[in-house]
């Protein structure tokens, strides 16, 4: 092996494990949309369970125990259920833009997220502030990566040549 051939093979080992990175990152979207789906079931199906898990989203949460005065035609349960679904609906939509690379839908996600650890803050839920931000640091990981594998994509592009197989002239 030349060290040409080298240098090429680690670069693709590089690039190979900047690209795993980024995608563990990014599925965090969908686990967060999947585990904030639990939640919504496990409060759907008894409203006194304290079960829940620390990662999902804290906003429904705290806007059905809150005492907030604008619900005139929906009860704070059914806004609640409503925006929950439209969180879950709208991280598998980054989760599905982050995989395809579009780097500020990745970055509106991580802001979207950081804004709901606020109602859990504001809950004194300590459990999920942490978890948010174990999360959180996860998806800035992903982003990290991501921004090394364009990097290193743009300084050595694949050196694929075009094979063009012509039909035999008879």
């Amino acid at each position: 092996m030349t060290i040409e051939e080298m240098q090429n093979s680690q670069i693709e080992e590089k690039k190979a494990l900047h690209f795993s990175n980024f995608r563990s990152g990014s599925s965090w979207y969908f686990w967060l949309a999947l585990i904030s789906l639990a939640n919504l079931v496990i409060r759907l199906s008894n409203s006194e369970s304290t079960i829940r898990f620390a990662v999902g989203f804290a906003l429904p949460k705290w806007l059905e125990d809150a005492s907030i005065p604008f619900f005139n035609i929906l009860t704070p349960r059914r806004f609640s259920f409503g925006l929950g679904l439209i969180l879950i609906v709208v991280f598998a939509l980054i989760g599905l833009m982050a995989r395809k690379r579009y780097k500020v839908v990745y970055l509106i996600g991580m802001i979207l997220y950081t804004f709901d650890i606020i109602p859990a803050f504001i809950n004194s839920d300590s459990y999920s502030v942490v978890f948010h931000l174990i999360v959180l640091g996860f998806l800035i990981w992903g982003f990290i990566h991501l921004l090394k594998l364009e990097k290193l994509e743009a300084e050595y592009p694949d050196d694929i040549e075009a094979v063009v197989i012509e039909p035999e002239n008879s």
